[in-house]
Parts: structure tokens; C-alpha cells; sequence
């Protein structure tokens, strides 16, 4: 369809991010430039890039999010340790 409108399409992979985990396969997501109906219209000739999940990104999302969380849960404790830390810092302490 793009083809016969004149442009030129260029499938491309997103980054693996835990947004994308549920999402169709092989559907488009996004693309660049956006196919916004207000401003310019790309002109003809143009690559429109189109950004879409396979089952290999798939299989990536599922096995890391785990990790992910396990990280995020680690790097919160350690952001509150830290804020702790510096309050207890900054408040004089009763005797």
C-alpha cells in the first residue's frame, strides 16, 4: 500500500521493553515519520520506517522480565537505604 503511494517502507524491530510484551506479532506499532493527519505529509520517495514485535523480540521481552523486575526491586531498596541514610544525616538526632 505504501509502495503504490510512492514511498518506500523499511521494517524495523523495536527494543525490547516490557510495553511491548503483549502486543500482536508483526503488527505495526509506530512508525517514522509518524502518520499524524495534521502537519506535512512526507513527501513522495520518502522511507516511512515501520516498527514492529516478531516472536524473537517476544522471547526476549517474557525471559527478561523477571530480571527486570528483581533488578527494579534491588535498585528501589537501594534508592530507599540511600534516602534514609541522608535524612538521618541531615536531622539532628535526639538524646
Amino acid at each position: 500500500m505504501l509502495e503504490k503511494a510512492g514511498y518506500y517502507p523499511a521494517p524495523l524491530l523495536v527494543k525490547p521493553q516490557k510495553k511491548y510484551a503483549t502486543v500482536q506479532l508483526n503488527e505495526v506499532l509506530y512508525t517514522h515519520p509518524s502518520n499524524q493527519l495534521i502537519g506535512p505529509a512526507p513527501k513522495k520517495g520518502a522511507v516511512i520506517k515501520l516498527f514492529y514485535v516478531n516472536e524473537t523480540i517476544r522471547k526476549l521481552i517474557i525471559n527478561r522480565l523477571p530480571k527486570m523486575a528483581e533488578l527494579k526491586k534491588e535498585a528501589n531498596h537501594a534508592r530507599f537505604k540511600e534516602n534514609v541514610q541522608s535524612l538521618q544525616d541531615i536531622l539532628p538526632r535526639r538524646k
